[in-house]
């Protein structure tokens, strides 16, 4: 249990971190980027306040769950839990295929509107089978 105490101290310190500089990150690319589009800068801070508000929900829930010990053993009983790491498979492998046949099918349908979408969308899809073909191989080297 100790181990999985320092594992949630380590998570929440990572969470802390991502709190801290995301905002100087913002602040620089907010410099950088001063000539870009409105549209280009509407995103950025979208990105930044989605960032800012899932790692500070994080470092909370982490805080108040290493002040009870209560709490501590709920969620690693549910981090440990057979059942959940099965669900996260099984939902990690179907979301996969899912997403490549609905880029595949999205590149189709573009390709009657815009060729760039299309093939920004193929582009997409082409990153998105490497990086499922990677994984792949990793994990079949590892076990």
């Amino acid at each position: 249990m100790e181990e999985f105490k320092k594992k949630l101290k380590t998570q929440q310190l990572i969470s802390s971190m991502i709190c801290t500089s995301s905002l100087a990150i913002y602040f620089l690319l907010r410099f950088l980027t001063k000539d870009v589009s409105d549209f280009a800068q509407g995103l950025t801070t979208g990105f930044w306040v989605a960032i800012e508000v899932l790692a500070l929900v994080n470092t909370v829930r982490l805080l108040v769950t290493l002040r009870n010990e209560e709490e501590i053993k709920k969620l690693y009983i549910q981090e440990k839990d057979e059942r959940n790491i099965a669900i996260q498979k099984e939902t990690s492998q179907k979301s996969s295929v899912i997403n490549v046949i609905v880029l595949g099918l999205a590149v189709l349908v573009a390709g009657f509107f815009d060729i760039k979408v299309s093939v920004t969308l193929f582009a997409v899809l082409s990153v998105s089978a490497l990086i499922t073909i990677a994984v792949n191989l990793y994990y079949r080297n590892k076990m």
